[in-house]
Parts: structure tokens; sequence; C-alpha cells
């Protein structure tokens, strides 16, 4: 994922675009909430020898928060550094350059999003049209898919994916799965809706995977 793609990422997903508040940077772009104005994702560009790299060209990297766990297995695989003028407990950058996987790019930023909203912003709504929850339970299916890839562990240690995995177990076993899924057989529901969360082997595969010592 190059630089265009991840601000058309951003833009098509949560409707931020760039902010430059900084002159002498003209390409530092910081991405914010609108509620609170916190930043989710900066993007700059800067020389790789401040990466660590044996280069003085410059890169376009990507700056998001991340779980502390999962900074540790991310920082193996390439196209993942320790946060540049961040900090590297809480926060880690990305290379835009097509090192890095795009999925996980994407989960990263959702990740970030999501962790940095108002608190009040992480209820879910008190009332929730079925689409609306597939599409919910499919980005925590997919998020603790991603964490079990990177980092079983952290699943365990992080409140947020805790939460998911709850939500997610509760609606497996509460009926609304089954719901859903007869909706889908009924054709009820819209074609672009992504359900791979009305999988049953999916989830049950999640979940066994995510038990396991």
């Amino acid at each position: 994922m190059n630089r265009t793609e991840a601000e058309r990422y951003i833009a098509e997903k949560y409707g931020v675009s760039p902010e430059y508040p900084w002159l002498s940077s003209p390409l530092h772009g910081v991405f914010r909430h609108e509620s609170n104005r916190k930043w989710f994702a900066i993007i700059m560009n800067i020389s790789g020898s401040k990466l660590g790299l044996q280069n003085n060209e410059l890169i376009d990297i990507m700056n998001v928060k991340c779980d502390q766990l999962l900074i540790g297995s991310l920082l193996g695989q390439r196209g993942f550094f320790p946060a540049y003028h961040m900090n590297k407990s809480n926060w880690i950058s990305i290379a835009l350059d097509g090192s890095a996987e795009d999925d996980t790019v994407r989960w990263l930023i959702d990740m970030s999003f999501a962790a940095t909203l108002p608190k009040l912003c992480r209820k879910k709504p008190k009332a929730e049209s079925r689409t609306g929850r597939i599409s919910r339970m499919e980005q925590y299916f997919d998020t603790l898919h991603q964490a079990v890839q990177c980092n079983k562990a952290s699943i365990s240690n992080d409140a947020s994916l805790q939460s998911m995995l709850s939500e997610l177990t509760a609606y497996y076993e509460n009926g609304q799965w089954l719901e859903d899924y007869e909706a889908d057989e009924r054709g009820e529901l819209p074609s672009e809706l992504k359900r791979g969360v009305l999988s049953q082997d999916g989830v049950y595969n999640l979940l066994y995977d995510i038990r396991q010592d």
C-alpha cells in the first residue's frame, strides 16, 4: 500500500482528509477524529536513515496507535518500524512502499481509529439493523483473526480485543448468528455486504484457535 492508497482508504471508510499543520514539513499529514480532534494516523515523508535503514532516500511512512503486545510481533515483519518521533510503546511506523501487507495496514488503521475514539462513541448503538450487526461482527471477526495470526497472546491482554471476543461468542451462541444466516439463505441481505462471519466453520475455527494454549 502506498501513500495515495492509504489516504484513499481513510477517506472512503471514515470520511477524513489529512490536515497539514506544519509549514516546515508540508508533506506531514495528520488524520483526526472530528469529535475529539485526536490523531488516529499521521503520514510523513522522511529519510530512510531515520528508521535505521542504510540509505537517505525519502520514504512515506504512517504512524498508527497499536496494542503494545502486537507491536513486538509486527516489528519482526517487513515494513514495520519503531514509531518515528512518537511514543514507541503505543504507536508503530508502517512503510508505505508496498512492503507491508495491505490487509494488515488496513486492519491497523481500523484498530488505531477505534483505539482513539471518545469512550462514549465506542458503545454500540441501542438500535441496530441486521446489516449493521453483521458488519460490526464482521469487523470483530477480521480483527480477532488478524490478532491470532500476529500474536494470539495479545487477545487475553487487551481489553478491547476481549470485548470483541465476548460479543462475537455471544453472537454465535445466542441465536442471532443463526437468524442472520437464515436471512442470508433467504436472499434478504444486500449482495455487496461482506459476510464472512456467517460462515459457521469460520467462526468455529477462530474461537477454537483462540482457546487453544
